[in-house]
């Protein structure tokens, strides 16, 4: 005789209660994310969204999508051909990425912090404002969420003699969903191989040059430039940084008539424009805006009351330190800051969450890792009830 309760577990292919609990969780944030989507349909695309749509660009083969990279091309342009390419649909559509992402960072949490305190991170995933809004843009950030997730899992795997296929998998998504990937991957994969005590891990590097090689190669056919996808960003910034100087924009006003106009290389910007202290010095003003200022202005803060958010970051403060000290956790702010680091020195001028938001779960870790010790603490620290002595 079987009982309903049965019936209903063989449905679920006879999954146990903690992942049916989990299938629960995650269609709950996507949940959040998809109502958010409908509460504010109305608003207006985000800025950056129409210079991704194919229509916007020549897109005459499918590495023709200068200057963005391709794989978010590539993902609006299947959203168009099944009739959901409207910003409501890109934004209803991109919210479905959520649900690998959602998988994924519980398999890292369980990872590192075990599997009761994973939950803890997961419903901090799902259901944090910031989280939630960021999701629900359309944007590529979660796509790079979700690869780079994958990433950190596959580096986190036990090692073997194939190991390097999943991390190269992941590294070939992110760089052709954003370029900065590329170093960003590789110092990830040093960081591994270090830990391998050989250079295996770098193999993983080379399928995602393969495959960026014809954007590269499109960018340099169109505007000259191989790099022109970041070029363009950094005459933005040194424009912003230098205005008001001999041979840049006197006022904001003139900058924004042509902000991307390039008055200096790239090349120019950062090595003739300052010196090594002044790019040392502004490094470490960026990574404050990255590990520091993000987390306490947007990520913690957005939709928030102020105490919850204080209290966020006092755990992710409080987390990091564990970890740095912890030689099992030490991957966790280690990760944190070497994806952190490209944005480094741009950021002392301009930064926007976008940048940060894909690893930002990595500061979720740390702040369930913050919250678990002080709970331990207190618990250690609470009276324990007295008993009768024995006669």
């Amino acid at each position: 005789m079987t009982f309903p309760g049965s019936r209903v577990k063989e449905f679920f292919f006879g999954i146990s209660r903690e992942r049916a609990a989990l299938i629960a969780l995650s269609l709950l944030g996507l949940a959040a994310r998809i109502g958010y989507i409908l509460w504010t349909r109305d608003a207006a695309p985000h800025p950056d969204l129409g210079s991704f749509l194919p229509s916007s660009l020549a897109f005459t083969h499918p590495f023709d999508t200068s200057p963005r990279e391709p794989l978010f091309v590539w993902w609006l342009w299947l959203l168009g051909k099944l009739g959901a390419g409207s910003a409501a649909g890109i934004r209803l559509a991109g919210s479905l990425w959520f649900l690998p992402s959602f998988f994924l960072f519980f398999a890292l949490a369980a990872r590192f912090l075990g599997a009761g305190r994973a939950w803890a991170a997961a419903a901090l995933y799902a259901f944090l404002p910031a989280q939630v809004q960021s999701d629900s843009l359309g944007l590529r950030n979660l796509q790079e969420t979700f690869a780079l997730l994958l990433l950190l899992n596959a580096l986190h795997a036990p090692a073997g003699p194939k190991a390097w296929r999943l991390p190269a998998a992941a590294l070939a998504l992110l760089a052709l969903t954003r370029v900065n990937y590329v170093l960003s991957g590789f110092l990830l994969l040093a960081a591994a191989a270090w830990r391998a005590r050989g250079l295996r891990p770098l193999l993983a590097l080379a399928p995602a040059l393969l495959l960026l090689a014809p954007h590269l190669q499109n960018n340099k056919a169109r505007h000259g430039d191989p790099l022109y996808s970041v070029s363009l960003h950094a005459s933005y910034i040194s424009n912003m940084e230098n205005l008001g100087r001999p041979g840049f924009p006197a006022t904001v006003y003139e900058w924004q008539k042509d902000p991307y106009a390039q008055r200096l290389t790239t090349r120019q910007w950062l090595f003739e424009n300052h010196t090594p202290w002044e790019l040392a010095r502004d490094s470490a003003k960026g990574l404050r805006s990255g590990l520091w200022d993000f987390y306490w202005k947007v990520y913690f803060s957005l939709g928030l009351p102020g105490r919850a958010a204080v209290l966020l970051l006092g755990l992710y403060l409080l987390g990091a330190a564990l970890a740095a000290l912890t030689p099992g956790l030490r991957l966790l702010p280690l990760w944190l800051l070497l994806l952190t680091l490209p944005y480094a020195f741009t950021s002392h001028v301009f930064w926007a969450g976008r940048f940060f938001t894909p690893f930002a779960p990595l500061a979720l870790l740390l702040a369930v890792l913050g919250g678990g010790r002080a709970w331990d603490t207190l618990r250690g620290l609470r009276p324990r009830p007295r008993t009768a002595p024995k006669l």
